[in-house]
């Protein structure tokens, strides 16, 4: 599965995969419970997490980037539910250069989250392109 084939949906909790296209919208289906939900233009906010970029204090890293650097770590991710110091301090360990005024906690929180359920789903394997490891040197 893609990065680009998985999406958040304002007042959806959770990820749900790409299923097929409707009139005006799309149906996605849950990657926890399996349920299928139409998404439509008018109604929904849906985002694509390919999209997702996070704040650097160079240029913005996609969120795919960042997964590939949480995988990369020899430390397992945090606990979503730790601390805001252990939080922090975890991000700044997999991304030194991260905008800590513009990237806010609960922002770190639904990247470990998502991570960790889409790390035996979604292929990381694809290198950190080099412009963003100039960035994070």
């Amino acid at each position: 599965m893609l990065l680009s084939e998985i999406f958040t949906i304002e007042n959806h909790e959770g990820l749900f995969k790409l299923v097929g296209p409707i009139n005006k919208g799309f149906i996605v289906e849950s990657l926890v419970t399996r349920q299928r939900v139409p998404v439509t233009e008018s109604t929904d906010d849906a985002y694509n997490l390919a999209q997702i970029n996070i704040f650097t204090t160079g240029k913005s890293i996609s969120l795919l980037n960042v997964f590939i650097l949480m995988k990369a770590n020899a430390a397992a991710p945090v606990d979503e539910k730790a601390d805001d110091a252990t939080l922090k301090t975890y991000f700044k360990s997999i991304l030194p250069h991260y905008d800590a005024k513009r990237v806010f906690t609960s922002d770190i929180k639904r990247a470990i989250s998502w991570y960790r359920l889409l790390e035996d789903k979604v292929d990381f394997s694809i290198p950190v392109a080099a412009n963003e490891k100039q960035e994070l040197a």
